[in-house]
């Protein structure tokens, strides 16, 4: 009885938990819609007229250099994607938005002249945009992965990789010469979680042979997409070589960009959650139970396989 009114308490406790981190996470999101909304309209009023801001933003793009320019068409593309979402649109007055999305037209017809202009690359600039979205989707996993218990160690990222100085890099020269990069590596009673995160959008088809397939922008036809599989082996083999083969590696593929929709999931060996559900599907995993002081111990390999570049 004092076992079962124990994990009565665990449970409730739990459960209360999590509601205060929904209601943070609430409560953050919204403050930073606010603050973004305000940004917005300080830089482009509503109500008056704002002719004179676009001139001035559209001398800025004409006098812009290549560097300055990707930045801006990087900035402008992370304006275009978050007023573009389902919160912002349901959570902003009809005639502001609509006020947003004029700016945003005006701005993107300005960038397309210019960027004509110097013959820039299109797959350049979506490259370079595509690398800052993926920056933020691990940061938006880093915040989901924060508010795990305490029963759960997040690997932190601190080591200088050739792309990025703030990575998960790790190496076995015992094993292989070979380093491998992690998105994230959280260690838990139920062993390993290695989260791949990717940032796709739109529609994602797994084929019945496991081949990843993305609908064009067209919506009627479907083109190759990047496989994960076999860079989630890497890393699982390189992690094995460093831990062995008794602590279980659990492998999970987490999709970061709200608007993505996955058909065929049952073909994909490895287990894909959306990024708001990464929390639960981490402490409802069934697994064997590790102590306390066999996770410090992993914890402790796997910090010292660490290395920078």
């Amino acid at each position: 009885m004092v076992h079962f009114l124990s994990r009565t308490v665990r449970e409730e406790q739990e459960r209360n938990r999590q509601m205060e981190a929904v209601r943070e996470y609430n409560r953050l999101k919204r403050l930073i819609f606010e603050r973004r909304l305000n940004k917005f309209l300080k830089l482009y009023p509503y109500a008056v007229s704002y002719n004179d801001c676009m001139v001035r933003f559209t001398e800025v793009v004409h006098n812009a250099d290549e560097k300055t320019l990707n930045k801006l068409m990087i900035s402008f593309h992370e304006e275009n994607k978050y007023w573009s979402t389902h919160y912002a649109l349901h959570n902003c007055n009809d005639s502001i938005y609509q006020h947003i999305m004029s700016v945003l037209s005006l701005m993107h017809d300005c960038l397309d002249v210019r960027i004509q202009k110097l013959k820039i690359s299109e797959k350049c600039c979506e490259n370079r945009i595509a690398s800052e979205w993926g920056k933020q989707a691990e940061k938006e996993v880093e915040y989901v992965l924060k508010w795990l218990t305490d029963d759960y160690y997040v690997i932190k990222k601190d080591c200088t990789g050739r792309f990025s100085d703030s990575c998960i890099l790790l190496e076995n020269q015992a094993f292989i010469d070979e380093s491998q990069e992690y998105d994230h590596i959280v260690v838990g009673p139920q062993g390993i979680f290695l989260i791949e995160t990717k940032n796709y959008s739109g529609k994602i088809h797994i084929d019945n042979q496991g081949n990843w397939l993305r609908m064009k922008k067209n919506k009627y036809e479907w083109m190759p997409e990047t496989n994960p599989v076999q860079q989630i082996v890497r890393h699982h083999v390189l992690m094995e070589s460093i831990i062995g083969n008794t602590v279980p590696i659990i492998d999970v593929i987490c999709l970061a960009h709200p608007d993505v929709i996955v058909s065929g999931l049952e073909n994909s060996k490895i287990p894909i959650v959306k990024k708001d559900q990464l929390g639960d599907f981490i402490i409802r995993y069934h697994g064997s139970v590790l102590s306390e002081a066999e996770v410090n111990e992993i914890v402790r390999k796997i910090n010292l396989h660490k290395i920078s570049k």
